[in-house]
């Protein structure tokens, strides 16, 4: 896969849908108790330079949509819209 610094020199773009990694087990955690959405990778990611963009993935299978994993970004990761609007 290669470390992060290839990913960010070769400008590599993420796609980040926190309700899909939330529900596929993209991102893991022990139990519903130690879910932490401020440690969701996304945070990292972006705060790292990594290049990145909020999406709904499959909105009839997750039943979300572009606006809530923006609120979500904001709400529950803790993002500022300095992240989202780029």
């Amino acid at each position: 896969m290669g470390s992060s610094v290839e990913k960010k020199k070769k400008n590599i773009h993420f796609e980040l849908c926190p309700t899909s990694s939330d529900e596929t087990g993209g991102w893991t955690y022990h139990d519903e108790e130690s879910r932490d959405w401020t440690k969701h990778p996304a945070k990292a990611m972006l705060r790292y330079g990594l290049n990145c963009g909020f999406n709904s993935d499959d909105p009839a299978v997750f039943a979300t949509s572009l606006t809530w994993q923006y609120r979500i970004a904001i709400g529950k990761i803790g993002l500022t819209k300095h992240y989202i609007v780029k």
